[in-house]
């Protein structure tokens, strides 16, 4: 089975098992019962706190009992609302322990936190077209990329190309962005027959090696013997 494939189908058992974890926790408040009647993998203490399981995790030499850890940390920590703390802290055991469930148990409860709670959105992206819209001609693609904050690493690149287009500089541009400072990134290509074309272009910002953000947009042309238009879509 693929690493992939292996990382989703955990993700999978991991949201199911915090699902019912959060569901059981809520009706049993619901119900005016105590905390200690919470859901949790067998071995973990009832009162186990985020620290509790945190130290689980980082000392237990059992790796199935630091498995269930992360499922337990996972789940209290989206019951708390404790998103960029566990997040880091996941990070770390993906990178660190030395089994491998145990990192990709790690790997895929990052994903879910994320899904509940996304980091704020830093990147803006506008593509505009420069030149005749012709057949033959050169044109300019213009993609200018805003980031809120510092980036120590952006791509800006075109998915890919159908048959009929040239292009004639770089596909992928990899560099670097200063808070709310607008930069560019041209894209010099010809089409040479008539007719309609689509270009994907995306905009990725690389937050570290386990979290991005990802802005694509895709080009609309039409191409005649003279000048033909374009529409940019989300």
């Amino acid at each position: 089975m693929k690493p992939k494939s292996m990382i989703l189908i955990l993700g999978i058992v991991i949201i199911l098992f915090i699902s019912g974890y959060v569901w059981v926790s809520q009706s049993q408040r619901t119900q005016s019962q105590p905390d200690t009647a919470r859901m949790i993998p067998p071995g973990i203490l009832p009162t186990a706190s985020r620290e509790d399981l945190k130290d689980i995790i980082l000392n237990k030499p059992d790796a199935s009992m630091r498995e269930k850890g992360v499922i337990a940390f996972t789940g209290l920590s989206l019951e708390q609302g404790v998103a960029d703390d566990s997040v880091t802290f996941l990070k770390n055991i993906t990178l660190s322990d030395k089994d491998e469930n145990v990192r990709r148990t790690a790997l895929a409860s990052i994903g879910l936190i994320r899904s509940e709670h996304p980091l704020p959105k830093q990147a803006e992206m506008n593509i505009t077209i420069e030149g005749h819209i012709q057949k033959n001609a050169n044109i300019t693609l213009r993609v200018d990329i805003i980031s809120k904050t510092d980036q120590k690493r952006v791509r800006i690149g075109i998915l890919h190309l159908t048959d009929g287009i040239t292009l004639f500089t770089p596909q992928d541009i990899t560099t670097t962005l200063s808070a709310n400072q607008p930069a560019n990134v041209q894209f010099v290509l010809a089409i040479h027959n008539e007719g309609k074309y689509i270009i994907p272009v995306i905009y990725i910002i690389d937050f570290d090696a386990f979290e991005n953000e990802k802005v694509e947009k895709r080009v609309f042309l039409t191409v005649n013997n003279t000048d033909g238009t374009y529409m940019v879509i989300e």
